[in-house]
């Protein structure tokens, strides 16, 4: 019996520079598996709702907002973000993916941690040679974290990490 087609879940968000390397490994994974069932979450303020939709993937928008330099805001972004883990866990529960992967950037922290949560096989990628603080936490939960600069290595833990550059879009 053929094993049934990939369900994973590309979570990210913020900017381009998280986004589009998503955008690159679905499109292989819909190329190598025209079955897969990919689900693209993200923040439901930012513009990747409409580089999902416009890639022809399902997405979903959680309440997340930075935190770091936002004073007194960050706060409120911290409560949201309590909120979203939660909104993720349930659509981890429901989705039953076979990995969640996560590229950075705050709107991939509630994905990445929810299905770290609900004992998921997780994994991130990160595009910087310096991490940012997503995936600087992220990276510990995470069973491999994808570099596109080997110099960010030096952040994660060694039997972690694979050097695979930054995802393009054909």
């Amino acid at each position: 019996m053929p094993k049934s087609a990939p369900r994973i879940i590309l979570t990210t968000g913020g900017t381009g520079g998280h986004v589009f390397p998503a955008l690159a490994v679905a499109e292989e994974i819909k190329r190598l598996y025209p079955a897969a069932k990919i689900l693209f979450m993200g923040g439901q303020y930012g513009k990747e709702s409409g580089w999902a939709n416009k890639a022809g993937l399902e997405f979903v928008g959680l309440p997340v907002r930075g935190m770091i330099g936002r004073g007194f805001k960050a706060i409120a972004a911290a409560g949201n973000m309590i909120c979203a883990v939660f909104q993720a866990v349930k659509i981890i529960r429901e989705f039953k993916p076979d990995v969640v992967a996560g590229f950075g950037g705050y709107a991939a922290f509630a994905g990445v941690m929810a299905g770290a949560v609900c004992r998921c096989p997780v994994m991130i990628h990160e595009q910087n040679a310096v991490p940012g603080a997503a995936n600087k936490l992220l990276g510990k939960v995470a069973k491999k974290i994808c570099l596109s600069m080997p110099e960010s290595a030096a952040y994660f833990a060694a039997g972690k990490v694979v050097a695979t550059g930054n995802p393009v879009r054909s």
